[in-house]
């Protein structure tokens, strides 16, 4: 008798914990964030999310913002306990939410992978999904150290590398960023030096000559950008058909998952002959 109801009152304890995860209402303005709780299994939580979110994170979740500007009445007729805010939001917007009492959380830009685990930890900590965050983390963080591994095999092959994040203007990951990070972790050397500016133009690039350039652009804007590139043909990355292109919906989206396999495709690209 005891030990039914032991069992009884675990699970009466494990579906009152489901209800009190399933109340915890969040609105989130920021397409990573809206990710890592996807990721996290921790959708049923979500009530909003904005026009930028990938299509399978924001299914059947209202839409409350741009990726600049909030709709303030949606998000409170929603009922949210927390907000998730990232540096883009308006000041004003976060400012007026927490006078009507709701709490907001902003999320920086993260700018390593070490960044990205603390802040997915951080998330789950409001929604109760600690213990899965930590499975995740320690998955992907496994996953990172086995292609550094790769890439040690390759130490002696160094290449001097660009990660152009937008075209018009031309906007550079420096080395202090997140994908800054990754190219250093893919083994190349970044060209772009912390004592440069992050928007250069062509003729910079091609005097540093890099061997490899990744491009974040979908197909059509990357294929035009290109054969822009195309057009120098003494640059080594040209000569040697090293212009790759990135999704940006992988690049430029933080959580672990994005981060493991833009670093896998970079270092697949970059030693593919080898």
């Amino acid at each position: 008798m005891g030990n039914r109801r032991m069992v009884f009152l675990l699970l009466l304890f494990s579906l009152f914990c489901s209800f009190g995860n399933a109340e915890i209402r969040v609105v989130s303005l920021s397409p990573s964030v809206t990710h890592a709780i996807s990721l996290m299994g921790g959708k049923e939580n979500l009530v909003g999310c904005t026009a930028y979110c990938s299509k399978e994170d924001r299914r059947n979740v209202p839409i409350v913002s741009t990726l600049l500007k909030a709709s303030i009445e949606k998000i409170v007729s929603l009922k949210p306990n927390i907000v998730f805010s990232s540096p883009l939001c308006s000041k004003k917007d976060i400012r007026l939410l927490q006078s009507m009492g709701i709490k907001v959380v902003e999320i920086p830009t993260p700018k390593s992978f070490a960044e990205i685990g603390s802040q997915f930890r951080e998330i789950a900590s409001y929604i109760g999904r600690e213990k899965e965050a930590d499975k995740i983390l320690s998955s992907y963080t496994h996953r990172i150290d086995t292609l550094k591994k790769i890439v040690e095999k390759h130490q002696g092959e160094k290449k001097k590398v660009l990660f152009q994040v937008s075209i018009e203007p031309i906007y550079v990951a420096l080395p202090e960023t997140y994908l800054g990070e990754m190219l250093s972790s893919s083994g190349g050397e970044n060209i772009a030096s912390s004592n440069c500016y992050a928007v250069v133009g062509r003729e910079f690039i091609v005097a540093k000559n890099p061997d490899a350039i990744f491009i974040s652009a979908d197909s059509i804007m990357g294929k035009r950008e290109i054969n822009e590139w195309n057009k120098f043909s003494s640059m080594k990355a040209v000569r040697e058909e090293n212009l790759f292109l990135i999704d940006p919906n992988l690049c430029c989206i933080y959580t672990l998952d994005n981060y493991f396999f833009t670093l896998k495709q970079m270092v697949e690209l970059l030693y593919r002959n080898k």
